[in-house]
């Protein structure tokens, strides 16, 4: 299978975490946003995303679909926040230690 891309040329890998539009409603002119995490690959070039949340409140409180299949030319790959994907147990691993920079030393005369 060939190397799938989103809209800016960044490799989609599984478990990636993505940002799609997505329209909806009656004639489809409204948009939502929708976070998730890649699961799997097709060979037309759809990738299957587990939905994490979206834009648009629901009466239910929920998502609505748990899961869509987008095509990769319209997700963006981003940085996964705080460490977290879906069905993991939440615990992020410590952020890295903050470095500190070595102080100047005073000019001799």
């Amino acid at each position: 299978m060939a190397l799938m891309l989103d809209w800016r040329g960044t490799p989609i890998t599984h478990r990636a975490y993505v940002l799609f539009p997505r329209k909806w409603g009656p004639s489809a002119h409204s948009t939502e946003m929708v976070e998730g995490v890649v699961q799997s690959f097709s060979l037309t070039g759809q990738i299957t995303v587990d939905v994490l949340r979206t834009s648009r409140p629901r009466a239910t409180g929920g998502t609505g679909r748990t899961r869509y299949a987008v095509p990769a030319h319209s997700v963006t790959v981003v940085p996964d926040p705080a460490g977290l994907r879906a069905g993991d147990s939440g615990d992020a691993a410590p952020p890295p230690a903050p470095r500190r920079l070595p102080q100047p030393r005073p000019l001799s005369s």
